[in-house]
């Protein structure tokens, strides 16, 4: 369970349909408080569990508050391209999605 903030900008993530964290926004709240990670699934906001909904439905129904406890399932660390050893890097670097998936999300 990690505690975020909503900031002028929101949460400033990045979630897909599934609130799988896609993207944290620079100099946005989640950023500077560093406990959500990319890849991080968001389960329940304040003790209520998602179910299907939606992140940004879930945050809409409480638009005075300023602070969310989040239950997240963290998902494992991604290793490093170079952990892969050899010239395979370049050749799976090429061959990962390109960064700008991340903007199919929606913001929270």
């Amino acid at each position: 369970t990690v505690s975020v903030r909503r900031g002028a900008g929101g949460l400033g993530l990045v979630v897909s349909p599934q609130n799988v964290v896609l993207e944290l926004t620079a100099g946005g709240a989640a950023a500077e408080d560093g406990l959500l990670r990319i890849g991080d699934t968001v389960l329940t906001v304040d003790g209520v569990p998602l179910a299907g909904r939606r992140l940004r439905e879930a945050l809409r129904q409480r638009p005075s508050a300023t602070s969310f406890s989040l239950a997240v399932r963290r998902s494992a660390p991604a290793a490093p391209l170079a952990a892969w050893g050899g010239d395979d890097g370049p050749a799976l670097a090429a061959a990962l999605p390109p960064s700008s998936s991340a903007s199919r999300g929606e913001k929270a």
